[in-house]
């Protein structure tokens, strides 16, 4: 009697296991699939960058153009990467590609236009996905993507803080409302 239950036992941890292993190798091979239509995305949004500058305009209500389709599969396989590093490292090209104009205006960067910053983030992204893809080790940020980094958080601080100025004149302008006295009707 003891010896099924042991048994049993182990039998159960051994395809618990198993369970574990086919999942994790099912979610990378989900993973690097996913890295293989961003790899082609990126591509696509790098020979268009002056459109992709300008994606917000580009397809009408309802529809989705060839850029925004291209954003969506980048954005989608950031979600199935399984490398922690490489996967915030496209998150942010995808965040600097879609957010160009706020990291453009309002960051701190020195790009000479917003289309070389979306044409450096999808060469950062290659990278990244290339050594992804090939099983190689993950890279600390290169030195361009440090400064995609800068430009977008300093953008986004930026126009966070320009944000608020602008409430806090509105609430000023709402708060000095003449007082108005109603005409004494006697």
């Amino acid at each position: 009697m003891v010896g099924g239950l042991i048994g049993g036992g182990y039998a159960r941890g051994t395809q618990k296991r198993q369970h574990r292993f086919d999942r994790r190798k099912a979610v990378d091979e989900q993973g690097r699939e996913k890295a293989k239509e961003a790899v082609a995305a990126l591509r696509f949004l790098q020979r268009h960058n002056d459109e992709v500058v300008n994606w917000l305009m580009s397809a009408p209500p309802g529809d989705l153009s060839d850029t925004q389709e291209q954003l969506e599969r980048l954005g989608q396989a950031v979600v199935f990467l399984t490398d922690d590093e490489a996967r915030n490292q496209v998150e942010l090209v995808h965040n600097v590609i879609t957010d160009n104009f706020v990291a453009d205006r309002f960051g701190q960067h020195d790009y000479a236009s917003p289309a070389i910053m979306v044409w450096v983030a999808c060469r950062e992204g290659l990278e990244v996905l290339g050594r992804y893809l090939r099983d190689e080790p993950s890279q600390p940020p290169s030195e361009q993507l440090q400064k995609l980094r800068t430009a977008y958080d300093s953008g986004h601080d930026e126009m966070a803080r320009q944000h608020e100025e602008w409430e806090q004149e509105r609430r000023q302008k709402t708060s000095r409302k003449p007082d108005v006295t109603p005409p004494d009707k006697s």
